[in-house]
């Protein structure tokens, strides 16, 4: 009994004495290599394990003298195969190798995070052996401490370009399994291979064990196995979440969307009242604006402008001003909108019913929810009953009647004269044209239409769809907007989450749904811009703007030759140099007016003139124009053209035969 009390004590005494003695051992063997104490092996070789100078370091002689040997040969190789772009020239990329049994304890960040340690360690230590070359970044490290479990790969700006920490990582997992079984050579002779092929450009592949091939097979059979069971699950998890999440946002927006309805609701009773109370007073007598039914009294108090047009009619000059931008005409006068109006409506004058489909259109516009559009909907107030409904065909009535009053121009400026003859006389070409139509209505005589639709049976299942989605199945026009587009464009269109609004007020939904199409192809065109040769060329080459500008200042000869000769191996400025003493080759473009003073001009000029017919004859004309008309003849010689140059001029001409292209003709 006292034996069975005991033994939990005993246990954990021993286990405290095992744990003192790791903690004991750790400390001893952490407090080792320091920075400062690490020798160099360029330096000092001896102290590294090294014969001679060279890039690895084991002072601690954890590898063989053949593994060091061949790992200095890798290193080496590394010198010797890959290249770096300096600003002082091409070099090799530096690479070396540091080994040890442990670190001292003083170098610790913390013993939880042994990869900052790692790269503070390693990092301090490539500067101290001065590894890579100045001002290029060129170096890199490969660091392992055995004892404490430790091993990392530093690299330097400009290495990390082609060694990313991506690829660090996949070396130093790679490396992982030999270090776990003790072959710590040839888990740096695998570093150091890796390193080669990736500062040379190659692509690192992923070493797998057994055990994680074995492990991910099983996985992926038992998900294999129950694979609707996972499903059903991750679906009903899924549900639930949302369904917790989403309902109280969908509860408060039906008791907005229900509260705005009825307020919208009320305030269109309001409206309808001031309209009618509007269209009781006389036309020139306003006292609402007709574009956003305010009344122009409590404007004048808020020191809005009204702005009173030609024809008498008022309107808020910040409604008014987007309209007369797009049209020359008052919204008013010239309103023709399709609107049910009730039988007495109809008996009353046409400039009361002409306001009266005005001023129901802009309650639409202002109220889409509550006046529908889907079938005939009247508001009475005081015996007047309001309905806007666009009809699904046109009215076959004709806009002019026999009793209707002749149009006068008794009262018309004479500058406007013959504007309105040309209106009264389209206005009664279309009358002829209506009472033509309803002459064939009447008779039963139908007008010839393509029996096959515009669109295909997938472009039209795509245009239901689109239309359904927008809530206007209805809107024909809109259908007509969308049969002009690709089956391409129509599934960019369906996904692009886009809709028209439907509350504008000054465009419709198929005009938007069109500027929309339009700007949709704009952006799925190819993008591009004006760039002239110098442009083009620096672009190509990651030039800066001081060469740019060296390159601008070149003549013409000299701009094409370095744009022939430059490929980035040597600098921009040696070629410059290069191409002053040469001499254009002839046939060729720099052959044309080698010494113009703008090389990007003369090349612009050489690119317009290829869309030229080259057997017609150009004429210059203007003061001063020889040297023109001599650089044209030259470049159009350099094309091949045969037609003639023909400049005027009051200068003396040379003799025949100094124009070395075209004809110059003087007069």
């Amino acid at each position: 009994m006292a034996v069975a009390c005991l033994w939990p004590f005993l246990c954990f005494t021993v286990a405290s004495a095992v744990i003192h003695h790791t903690a004991q051992t750790t400390s001893s063997t952490r407090a080792k290599w320091k920075v400062e104490d690490v020798p160099n092996p360029m330096k000092n070789p001896e102290q590294c394990g090294l014969n001679a100078s060279g890039y690895i370091c084991d002072p601690d002689g954890m590898l063989t003298n053949d593994q060091r040997q061949g790992i200095e040969q890798a290193l080496v190789n590394i010198s010797q195969q890959t290249r770096v772009a300096c600003p002082d020239g091409n070099r090799s990329y530096q690479a070396a190798v540091l080994v040890v049994e442990s670190v001292a304890s003083s170098e610790w960040l913390g013993w939880w995070d042994k990869e900052r340690t790692g790269e503070a360690f390693a990092h301090k230590v490539g500067d101290a052996w001065g590894l890579g070359n100045s001002g290029c970044d060129n170096g890199v490290m490969l660091f392992l401490s055995i004892n404490d479990r430790m091993f990392y790969l530093k690299t330097a700006k400009r290495t990390r370009e082609v060694l990313t920490d991506g690829m660090a990582d996949v070396i130093l997992s790679n490396m992982r399994p030999m270090l776990k079984s003790g072959k710590t050579g040839g888990a740096i002779m695998e570093g150091v291979t890796e390193i080669s092929l990736a500062l040379q450009g190659h692509t690192i592949p992923v070493h797998h064990s057994i055990g994680e091939y074995f492990a991910w097979s099983i996985l992926a059979l038992v998900f294999c196995c129950h694979l609707p069971q996972f499903i059903a699950f991750f679906m009903l998890v899924l549900a639930t979440l949302l369904a917790v999440v989403l309902y109280p946002f969908a509860k408060l927006a039906d008791a907005v969307t229900a509260c705005w309805r009825s307020r919208s609701k009320a305030q269109a009773e309001e409206d309808l009242q001031r309209v009618q109370k509007e269209l009781e007073r006389d036309e020139f007598n306003q006292s609402m604006c007709p574009i956003c039914l305010e009344d122009f009294e409590d404007d004048a108090k808020s020191g809005k402008s009204i702005d009173k047009l030609e024809c008498k009619h008022c309107f808020h000059e910040a409604c008014i001003k987007p309209w007369l931008q797009a049209h020359s005409s008052c919204p008013l006068c010239r309103c023709d909108v399709d609107a049910h109006l009730s039988a007495e409506d109809r008996k009353k004058p046409e400039d009361y019913r002409r306001r009266l489909r005005f001023y129901l259109s802009r309650l639409s516009a202002r109220y889409p929810s509550t006046f529908v559009q889907s079938g005939p909907t009247y508001y009475q107030n005081d015996g007047m009953y309001f309905v806007y409904v666009p009809r699904p065909e046109r009215s076959l009535k004709p806009r002019l009647h026999p009793d209707e009053p002749k149009e006068t121009d008794e009262d018309v400026a004479e500058h406007l004269q013959g504007a309105v003859e040309a209106s009264f006389r389209l206005k009664r070409l279309l009358s002829e044209d209506l009472k033509a139509a309803i002459t064939n209505h009447r008779e039963g005589v139908k007008r010839p239409r393509f029996e096959q639709p515009r669109a295909g049976q997938e472009e039209s299942a795509r245009i239901d769809r689109i239309l359904r989605k927008w809530g206007l199945q209805g809107e024909s026009v809109v259908r007509h907007v969308l049969e002009g587009l690709s089956l391409f464009e129509l599934k960019e269109l369906d996904t692009s989450g886009y809709y028209p609004d439907t509350t504008n007020e000054w465009r419709g939904p198929a005009e938007l749904s069109a500027v929309h199409i339009a700007q949709m192809r704009e952006m799925l065109g190819p993008s591009g811009s004006a760039v002239d040769a110098i442009q083009a060329f620096r672009a190509h080459w990651n030039l800066d703007g001081t060469q740019e500008v060296r390159l601008r200042l070149l003549c013409h000869k000299d701009v094409r030759y370095v744009m022939r000769h430059y490929d980035g191996t040597r600098p921009l400025e040696e070629i410059m140099e290069e191409a002053k003493p040469k001499e254009p080759l002839k046939g060729l473009a720099e052959g044309a007016a080698p010494s113009f003073p703008s090389g990007s001009k003369a090349i612009g000029r050489y690119y317009r003139l290829e869309i030229i017919d080259p057997t017609t004859d150009a004429v210059v004309f203007g003061d001063a124009n020889l040297s023109f008309a001599l650089n044209l003849a030259r470049h159009r010689k350099a094309l091949g053209h045969v037609g003639r140059v023909i400049a005027t001029t009051f200068e003396n001409l040379e003799p025949p035969g100094t124009n070395s292209g075209g004809t110059v003709s003087a007069a």
